[in-house]
């Protein structure tokens, strides 16, 4: 089985830019509290 932590050990997501293409896709489905 492979360790996957070695690949979360990488940068850092720009989660501002996720968080925004998130709500784009899927805008129906997140509410502004599941952003809190």
């Amino acid at each position: 089985m492979t360790d996957i932590t070695k690949k979360w050990t990488g940068k850092t997501w720009d989660w501002g830019q996720t968080l925004d293409q998130l709500c784009i896709y899927f805008g129906d489905r997140i509410q502004p509290e599941d952003l809190e």
